[in-house]
């Protein structure tokens, strides 16, 4: 078994730490290499033999292969690209828009209804009125929705490609291909959307299209129980929606859509002929049906506890063929057969995710097939068979009877009226536009399809030449040394997977140490083939320095590594001994050394930074020598190899105490803790300033004569002293000192805490315009003096000064507005006794006094105020993950939301420019205290009001977390996921009654703040 990856790392080196550098054999510096290991057969190999450089297996050598052995070109193979004779054509689908795909393929086969479509004419059409692309010679681009859809459907119909790209439809439409909406939601739009357009059509299968295929009608009656008057209001519909809950039968499903409702107690009718409320009968009649029976099955109903829609998963039967004269009212006196002709399935446990297939019957020939977006599938047998989960929970329903399937997936039922036939002409050929709109486009596909089948050929033969090229490379058991070439791996493994475009020549300037060889470091980064095998490779692409043989061997930089892992190997050695003289002996009273604590925890690490320095400075001095002694004439083959001399900037490192120093090279990106440390001289924390023992005993420990050797042989200029050396006397008079400078701030603390002891707590500040007052800095004075005092002046440091010149501004007016909400934190308030106090302490020239009616001395500069709000107001239009609060009222509760505008534009106002804002102080230990007015700069009285709101009946509110890069189209396809409203149907306002504009436009370009409150109509 070929070793670990990470074992042949260690076992490259494993006689280092036991072999003198100036003495190492050949054998050794081929393991260092790792050329001895066994020579790899690519065929048989396994994952544990990727550390040998000999392996090149699993590189990307499968994608030349892929089976294939002869790796010859089959144009059958791509055949799968064309449409199949017999099959219809798919949709692509565009990220999510599979919902879109099963309905488009739904009203394609529909014969009437794709009939009409091309039957469609775009001149009479309003959209189509400014279209200039009617120029003759001009390609013919839709403006509408219709006439997009024309060319869809032509393209269905004789496209030559197995699939389509619905990319411009659904443009149109204005959906986001990214976002996945209710289906039923978007079938009942379009279809609404359809009829309206095609109202401006003369030719009547064109106009009455919806009307006369899917329209049907039905009264809602309401019967008095006591005079069995009966009220109906018959309305027209275009599907019937179908509860799931508790339902198992289609038939169920239509008994409980038609089943009588009481309407009693609280909930009684008021009966015009009674004149009185009455018991009452409420419940549907079905007058006519239309020939297209749409049956949506409610699969998403919304979830009231949990707060978002849900898929109801429950099983339903429904049959191939229904009588549905039996739910009509007045009963025909015939039958009246639906059968099925299209089934809509939703896959997916979410409502808001999922994938949407459709099964529908060919009119012409009664087979079925399923439309799974690109994929087109004709059905096997007689028979419809649903998706394999529907088979599968099946299996566990009881019996399906005959003539019956059933689906716990199915979201849609479509059946058509038996005695419906299409017209005879129902295939005639398209409009001579169409016509050229189709053959462009199978001329398109035609020539993108010998493009594909061109380049495919040429790619199989280049995959089969470089393959022949790879089994070149593997190296036999019985190569010898000379014979093998170094390959860069990043190279290698991109010639395997990438095209030859791709391709850049060979590099192999990162695996080169400074003497122009590979880099015993980088040998994980290469790999070894055949000689033969390099040389097609250079012939080629190019590229270089080549690495072969003996040649690329380098000894100085192994001589190098082996020094270093050498000296690493002692100095562990070295600290397992240090560790166990350092363990507590009770017989132990020799007098011994003091070391500093932290020192002597790193002592090691300081010395492996000193042995990785002299390594890398050891490698570049040989580099030098080497370069010294070449001759000019060889200069230019070294081109590469002197760039990187002259890139190497070598500093003298000054060692620990002589011989450590900053180590600049080693690990650039070192963390700066560790650096600080290696800064530091070993044991230079032991000394004073004044060149003495420290007096600060905390640093210091007494370790054994020992161990004092094995550091001083590392750091022989070390600061030495033993344990009985007495510490610093000039450090010991100036801690008398500093005690005594400790005694006073502590003094200075307990009296100003007795005389400011309101303001230490932040009681009883002045009021403004009630009183006199100064003001002094919070955070540049107060703060600090705060903690003076808290502390008692221990280890805490008295303020320099007042800082009262930090609240001017350059005009040497007051910068801050101490009414405003947002101003208020910079200063606080004290009275004329505590600023003499202070003034005391901490004198100032300059003070600021703020007089019993609001003004101050200085005065407040509103250029500076003016300037500092709208960066504000700048800043506060730049934010992440804020919340915007959409609110939308019926049409019923517009008025209202006029009459509130006026107040709410007050509240806004105040919001946003933050200049009126409510004067605050510093009061108790919140430090906040709210006034029942607010007070702007003129010194005007503005009366507080609410902002509080009470929700209006029929009002839906809905919190959403934007930025202020998200787009409007960002904020209502947000909206359309919460309330399901479509994006074309949202109308954004601010409360104010500014419209929002440009789905495009950013919130932030809008004008929208954080906790924005929109109206939605």
């Amino acid at each position: 078994m070929a070793p670990l990856k990470n074992s042949m790392d260690k076992a490259a080196w494993s006689w280092a730490d036991n072999t003198d550098p100036k003495s190492i054999s050949k054998n050794q510096f081929l393991t260092a290499y790792r050329i001895t290991l066994p020579k790899c057969n690519s065929s048989n190999c396994r994952r544990k033999c990727r550390g040998n450089p000999y392996c090149i297996s699993g590189l990307g050598e499968s994608s030349l292969n892929n089976g294939n052995q002869d790796h010859t070109f089959n144009r059958e193979d791509f055949e799968i690209e064309k449409r199949e004779e017999g099959l219809f054509v798919g949709l692509k689908n565009l990220g999510a828009t599979c919902y879109v795909n099963s309905l488009l393929q739904l009203w394609f086969h529909n014969p009437v209804f794709r009939n009409a479509i091309f039957d469609w004419v775009s001149d009479e059409d309003p959209d189509e009125i400014s279209n200039t692309s009617f120029t003759i010679g001009d390609e013919y681009v839709p403006q509408s929705v219709v006439g997009h859809l024309q060319q869809l459907f032509s393209l269905l119909k004789f496209s030559k490609s197995k699939y389509i790209n619905p990319t411009t439809f659904i443009g149109a439409l204005g959906l986001d291909t990214a976002t996945q909406q209710d289906a039923q939601e978007f079938s009942k739009l379009f279809i609404s959307l359809l009829e309206s357009k095609l109202s401006y059509q003369t030719l009547p299968h064109v106009r009455d299209l919806v009307v006369n295929n899917f329209r049907g009608q039905y009264s809602y009656v309401t019967r008095c129980c006591k005079c069995e008057t009966e009220s109906v209001s018959p309305s027209f519909f275009y599907e019937l929606e179908l509860n799931l809950k508790t339902r198992h039968t289609l038939a169920e499903c239509l008994n409980e859509f038609l089943k009588e409702e009481k309407l009693d107690g609280s909930n009684c009718y008021h009966c015009s002929i009674c004149n009185e409320k009455q018991e009452a009968l409420r419940f549907i009649n079905l007058k006519f049906l239309p020939p297209v029976l749409n049956l949506q099955l409610l699969r998403f109903v919304y979830d009231r506890q949990k707060g978002y829609k849900k898929k109801v998963t429950s099983t339903i039967q429904f049959p191939l063929k229904i009588d549905m004269g039996e739910y009509l009212e007045p009963k025909p006196k015939t039958p009246c057969f639906y059968n099925l002709s299209a089934v809509l399935i939703h896959k997916g446990a979410s409502a808001n995710s999922g994938h949407y297939v459709a099964h529908i019957k060919n009119s012409m020939t009664d087979d079925w097939y399923m439309f799974n977006d690109e994929n087109v599938q004709k059905i096997e047998g007689n028979k419809l068979k649903l998706s394999e989960d529907d088979e599968k929970s099946n299996k566990l329903q009881k019996r399906v009877p005959k003539e019956f399937l059933s689906s716990n997936n199915a979201y849609m039922l479509v059946y058509t009226q038996e005695n419906y036939k299409p017209p005879d002409n129902i295939e005639k050929e398209l409009n001579p536009q169409l016509q050229k709109y189709v053959e462009a486009k199978n001329k398109d596909f035609e020539d993108w399809y010998d493009n594909l089948v061109h380049s495919k050929k040429v790619d199989i033969e280049l995959k089969g030449e470089k393959f022949n090229m790879y089994k070149s490379m593997v190296v036999s058991e019985d190569c010898d040394l000379e014979n093998i070439d170094v390959i860069s791996l990043e190279w290698f493994s991109q010639w395997l997977k990438d095209s030859e475009a791709n391709l850049k020549p060979i590099d192999h300037t990162n695996l080169l140490c400074y003497h122009s060889c590979l880099d015993p470091d980088k040998v994980k980064n290469c790999k070894y083939i055949s000689s033969d095998g390099a040389t097609q490779l250079y012939n080629r692409y190019g590229g270089g320095p080549r690495l072969r043989g003996m040649k690329s061997i380098c000894e100085r930089c192994v001589q190098a590594k082996c020094e270093l892992l050498h000296s690493t190997a002692k100095t562990l050695a070295e600290q397992k001994e240090i560790t166990q003289l350092l363990k507590p002996k009770s017989s132990q009273t020799d007098i011994g050394y003091l070391v500093d604590r932290s020192s002597l925890q790193s002592w090691r690490k300081k010395v492996m930074v000193v042995f990785k320095e002299n390594y890398k400075t050891e490698v570049k001095k040989n580099f030098r020598e080497e370069e010294e002694n070449k001759d000019e004439e060889q200069t230019d083959q070294n081109v590469e190899t002197e760039k990187c001399e002259s890139e190497v900037k070598t500093e003298n490192k000054e060692e620990a105490n002589g011989k450590n120093g900053k180590n600049n090279d080693d690990k650039p990106d070192e963390e700066s803790d560790e650096s600080e440390d290696n800064e530091i001289g070993f044991n230079e924390n032991i000394i004073c300033r004044h060149g003495n023992l420290t007096i600060d005993s905390t640093f210091l420990k007494v370790v054994p004569v020992r161990v004092w050797e094995i550091l001083h042989s590392y750091f022989p200029n070390a600061p030495t002293f033993k344990s009985d050396a007495l510490p610093c006397q000039k450090c010991q008079e100036l801690a008398l000192e500093d005690e005594a400078v400790q005694k006073k701030y502590e003094e200075q603390a307990l009296i100003q805490k007795r005389l400011l002891k309101d303001l230490f707590v932040l009681k009883n500040r002045p009021k403004l315009m009630e009183e006199m007052f100064y003001l002094i800095p919070y955070e540049e004075f107060f703060e600090s003096w705060k903690k003076f005092i808290r502390y008692n002046g221990k280890k805490v440091s008295p303020p320099t000064s007042l800082n009262v010149d930090i609240l001017l501004c350059t005009h040497d007016k007051l910068k801050y507005d101490i009414q405003s909400s947002q101003d208020k934190d910079k200063v606080l308030n004290v009275t004329e006794q505590e600023w003499e106090i202070l003034n005391k302490f901490y004198p100032s020239k300059t003070q600021v006094v703020v007089n019993k009616d609001s003004s101050t001395t200085p005065e407040l500069c509103s250029i500076c105020l003016e300037l500092r709000v709208e960066d504000e107001r700048k800043a506060l239009l730049h934010y992440e993950r804020a919340k915007v609060v959409i609110r939308y009222s019926a049409p019923s509760q517009m008025m209202y939301e006029a009459e509130d505008s006026s107040s709410d534009q007050n509240t806004k106002s105040l919001k946003r420019m933050k200049l009126n804002g409510e004067t605050e102080y510093h009061d108790d230990s919140n430090n906040k205290k709210k006034m029942n007015k607010n007070l702007n700069i003129n010194g005007t009285v503005d009366i507080r009001r609410s902002t509080r709101r009470r929700r209006t009946p029929g009002e839906k509110m809905a919190t959403f977390m934007v930025s202020s890069s998200f787009t409007l189209r960002d904020l209502k396809c947000k909206i359309m996921e919460s309330w399901g409203v479509a994006p074309f149907d949202q109308h954004l306002t601010t409360v104010e009654g500014k419209p929002l504009d440009g789905d495009n436009s950013t919130l932030g370009s809008l004008g929208i703040y954080p906790d924005e409150i929109l109206l939605l109509q």
